[in-house]
């Protein structure tokens, strides 16, 4: 990883982040919780504790992320956008470095892969700094990287700490296991899993000692989410029901919009089918890319992460939910599969990437309120997401039947 990328990175960094804040589409903020955010934090500098004193929905390492966006820039609402904003570049930064260093770690190229994480602002607009998805998704990308390395238990427990910080790393750890017990790295294996779990188990009854309730009704909260409006069950749901001349319910829900209908239920139930026979094989392919390690550890290491980030992808893509910023956890996906030519994974999750963009904020009252054109590119966005698994599946097992030497 020469000087010269790096410098070429920051300075599309620096521009990409400058039109996230500046230059409309991509600064366009006409809808967003930051005012909920900063209320949470003015809570807290007055002395409130998450869980004990306040609802507080997301794992407890995502407190001090709540707040400290209002000790850097300020507590009223300008102070703490331009707080958080300061902070996601700092964390933005590191990400391009890491997608740089996993690249040169698994035969990738390293200057393709900060290129491209660092102009990944410019696909998704003002929704990578308005929230704290960056933090969770730096630190499993520097797990895996840690994995890669050979520090498991160094990677397994910054692995646990990410599903600390926001759930979703949490689908990463099967392929990163499996992968080590692939490897025949039966006691790393052992040590990564006693790592994350004591990770989790630790801050987990932090937060219990705050309060026990107010840990559970958070669990709940996130369980019992209903179908949400972006999501691609509710596209399924709503194309159901136009064809049975339905008009599906659609109402405010755990703090977005939800879709109901009489075929909610099973649309639920196979995708839920879906998302876990995606872990499933994407676990499978990563346990046999372990099987390739001695031979070849770069191209075994690169297959590893495309399975846990394959994994992401399925969590979004079969999910209850999609938030527009669940689109920043792919975001490593596409560096990587750029550095690695990975090309159809690279475009296909771009093309997500970039519908996103075109979907949230200015589509959003559309899509809720059933608008033909807004309901399309929402729908073709979470098809994208569908065929990313696909290609992410199709690249595995291409890296399965080719030599080594083909990759990177």
């Amino acid at each position: 990883m020469t000087r010269r990328a790096v410098l070429q990175a920051a300075a599309v960094l620096a521009l990409s982040w400058a039109a996230i804040f500046l230059v409309w589409p991509w600064a366009d903020t006409a809808i967003t919780d930051l005012p909920y955010r900063n209320g949470q934090a003015e809570q807290m500098l007055a002395g409130a504790l998450p869980y004990r004193d306040m609802l507080f929905e997301y794992p407890p390492l995502a407190a001090p992320l709540t707040l400290l966006p209002a000790l850097v820039g300020g507590h009223l609402d300008p102070e703490y956008e331009l707080g958080l904003g300061l902070l996601m570049l700092v964390v933005m930064a590191v990400v391009v470095w890491q997608c740089g260093r996993l690249a040169e770690r698994t035969r990738g190229s390293p200057r393709t892969a900060m290129l491209a994480a660092a102009a990944s602002p410019l696909l998704l607009g003002a929704i990578v700094r308005m929230q704290f998805d960056l933090v969770p998704t730096a630190m499993l990308i520097g797990a895996l990287m840690l994995l890669v390395r050979g520090s498991t238990g160094a990677g397994a427990a910054w692995l646990g700490a990410g599903v600390m910080t926001k759930a979703f790393p949490l689908v990463a750890a099967p392929p990163a296991l499996g992968w080590l017990l692939g490897a025949g790295r039966r006691s790393d294996a052992v040590r990564g899993a006693v790592a994350f779990a004591a990770v989790v188990a630790v801050i987990t009854v932090a937060g219990i000692a705050l309060s026990a309730t107010g840990v559970s009704v958070a669990a709940r909260y996130q369980l019992e989410r209903p179908v949400q409006v972006e999501s691609t069950q509710a596209t399924v749901v709503r194309a159901l029901s136009k064809v049975e001349r339905i008009q599906p319910e659609v109402g405010g829900s755990h703090g977005s919009v939800a879709v109901a209908a009489p075929s909610t239920a099973p649309v639920g139930l196979v995708f839920l089918v879906l998302q876990l026979a995606s872990f499933a094989a994407f676990t499978w392919l990563a346990v046999r890319a372990g099987h390739r390690a001695a031979a070849d550890p770069a191209e075994s290491g690169a297959a590893m992460c495309l399975a846990a980030f394959g994994c992401v992808v399925a969590f979004v893509a079969f999910g209850r939910v999609i938030s527009p910023q669940y689109l920043v956890w792919i975001v490593p996906l596409v560096a990587l599969a750029a550095s690695w030519r990975e090309w159809a994974v690279c475009a296909t999750g771009a093309f997500a990437l970039l519908l996103t963009l075109v979907e949230f904020p200015r589509m959003y009252p559309g899509v809720v309120d059933g608008d033909r054109l807004a309901l399309i590119v929402v729908g073709l966005r979470n098809l994208a997401l569908v065929a990313l698994v696909a290609m992410c599946l199709a690249a595995l097992r291409r890296r399965e039947r080719r030599p080594a030497a083909e990759f990177g």
